[in-house]
């Protein structure tokens, strides 16, 4: 039931992408165009595909000019008894619904969950990013580059859309939309693109089936031995746990790396960052996104499938 339920998100997303030439971004009306940061009040990419998840009647509720748990919106969501389609049968600790930030502006006691997170690539890079280096993930911010099936150029079977996630790990989740503990309607925060009711956490940490409650947020199962992923063909792969994934060199990090914590994509001590240091000459050549070869020794197979534009082969996985 795992992988059809991955199955149809794939055909939802293509028919998105079919109506509008593009995939869903990872959010809308969570960005502050004054301020730069995250509004934090936005639709989710779960709430876009709706009409392609046979969901068209909450769809023509929903108000797309206002926040997702602003005016109306949030008297419709509240009604909501959790999403169909959208929990791992697996996944025996998610409830069907959760609470966000109950108390704070905007804040709801009760949202549909979800077991299921898209990605925005291998490593952590700023949610806000036009730069396609950073921002090489299947799924982005509103204001972010827009995907589509030609701008995947290492090919939608070798790109990862969306994981799964085990509440026996973390029990956030949120199908339609999310809302920043601090945020009141006119927006201020920053709420990262990595919140955890938005996204796995890139291809940072290794897929895990056995690490300990509560650990990282990453893409995780009940599964034995690996997870389901669906890729941006619509094709649903089971990745192993011990699928080739290159850790980091960052002594920063060292605490997490029995945990299988991948190179931060915008640490320069690590060796990974993107940009162009001062000694490069013309500007833009610097940064590793332009060294293929540290890139292969930074980014192991794992992190190349979270990547839609990276260049680098994957081989069998």
């Amino acid at each position: 039931q795992c992988k059809n339920n991955l199955k149809q998100m794939g055909l939802a997303l293509h028919n998105y992408h079919d109506a509008s030439g593009v995939f869903p971004p990872a959010n809308i009306r969570a960005y502050n165009s004054t301020t730069l940061l995250e509004y934090g009040n936005g639709f989710a990419w779960g709430a876009l595909i709706l009409p392609h998840m046979d969901q068209a009647g909450l769809y023509g509720l929903l108000d797309f000019n206002i926040g997702c748990f602003e005016g109306t919106n949030k008297t419709v969501i509240l009604s909501l008894n959790g999403m169909p389609g959208v929990i791992c049968p697996s996944d025996a600790n998610r409830s069907r619904t959760i609470g966000i930030n109950v108390g704070q502006p905007n804040g709801m006691t009760s949202v549909p969950n979800t077991s299921y997170f898209g990605t925005c690539g291998p490593f952590i890079y700023t949610g806000e990013s036009t730069n396609t280096n950073y921002a090489s993930g299947f799924f982005r911010t509103q204001n972010g580059p827009a995907v589509s099936i030609s701008s995947i150029r290492d090919g939608t079977s070798n790109t990862i859309a969306v994981g799964e996630r085990s509440a026996r790990w973390r029990t956030d989740g949120s199908w339609l939309g999310i809302q920043s503990a601090t945020q009141s309607p006119i927006g201020g925060a920053s709420d990262p693109v990595n919140n955890v009711h938005w996204y796995l956490t890139y291809g940072l940490y290794r897929p895990g089936t056995s690490l300990p409650a509560g650990d990282t947020v990453r893409v995780s199962s009940d599964h034995q031995g690996g997870v389901q992923v669906l890729m941006a063909d619509g094709s649903v792969k089971f990745l192993s746990e011990n699928i080739n994934h290159t850790l980091s060199g960052d002594a920063a990090d060292a605490a997490n790396v029995p945990f299988g914590i991948g190179c931060n994509w915008r640490n320069g001590v690590a060796g990974c960052a993107d940009g162009s240091p001062p000694t490069a000459t013309p500007a833009g050549t610097g940064g590793m996104w332009n060294d293929k070869q540290g890139m292969r020794n930074l980014m192991g197979v794992y992190q190349r499938l979270h990547s839609g534009n990276d260049g680098l082969d994957v081989g069998e996985f």
